[in-house]
């Protein structure tokens, strides 16, 4: 299930961002946009280095986006910035019998340099820290509902005992948009897959916790937002 897919699931809902398909240049020279800001993502690129970014049609930071087919135009939410700097969160929710769970620790992502349109240290955020260290903290209660509800929209096409990667951020006025949502399945999850740099052991965690949950066993590391 690639960004595309649940691009179009998504088409709407209250919390994603306004998105256009473009599944050919032709289609993407016609689209009618907007002299705003927005991102350009491909269909099953994983990192930042993969999304470019433009002002109507106008090219601000190309990173090749635009070479490979079909791609995901997505209108830039403005950022609630933290002394400056944008940052966004990585929260990962569990599936098991079609039912979510949302871990209680996200991944704090944050800019290298203060807020830039122009620079991608400052637009685009990262989880290392100087290359090594990841920030976590307390997933916010307010992600419940969000990940619920768009949890619902997709979940006809996920995969029983699947890890979901939630890309969230607030916006200037305080409200949560979801970026965008990788679905792995179980065995196939690991924290480079989903555009996050831990070790092993955390690889290992997030998917004895999944097997736990899929046998009936309760987890402590994971809410039940059902």
């Amino acid at each position: 299930m690639d960004k595309v897919e649940i691009s179009k699931l998504l088409d709407g809902f209250y919390g994603y961002p306004k998105t256009i398909i473009c599944d050919s240049p032709y289609k993407y020279n016609k689209a009618s946009l907007q002299n705003k800001h927005y991102f350009i993502k491909t269909a099953d690129g994983v990192r930042s280095n993969s999304i470019s970014f433009i002002k109507g049609k106008q090219l601000l930071i190309d990173r090749g986006a635009l070479r490979s087919f079909p791609v995901i135009v997505q209108e830039e939410v403005f950022p609630k910035l933290d002394d400056g700097y944008k940052v966004d969160y990585r929260a990962w929710c569990l599936v098991v019998s079609k039912t979510p769970h949302l871990y209680k620790k996200c991944m704090v992502k944050k800019c290298h340099t203060k807020f830039s349109r122009l620079d991608p240290e400052g637009l685009f955020t990262n989880g290392l820290r100087d290359g090594r260290a990841t920030v976590l903290t307390d997933t916010p209660n307010e992600f419940d509902q969000l990940v619920l509800d768009s949890f619902n929209l997709i979940k006809h096409e996920v995969p029983n005992q699947s890890v979901l990667g939630y890309d969230i951020i607030y916006d200037e006025n305080g409200k949560c948009w979801i970026l965008e949502i990788e679905v792995r399945g179980y065995g196939s999850f690991n924290s480079i897959a989903l555009n996050n740099r831990f070790d092993e052991s955390f690889d290992r965690k997030i998917n004895r916790e999944l097997l736990m949950l899929s046998k009936g066993l309760s987890s402590d590391e994971f809410r039940d937002i059902s």
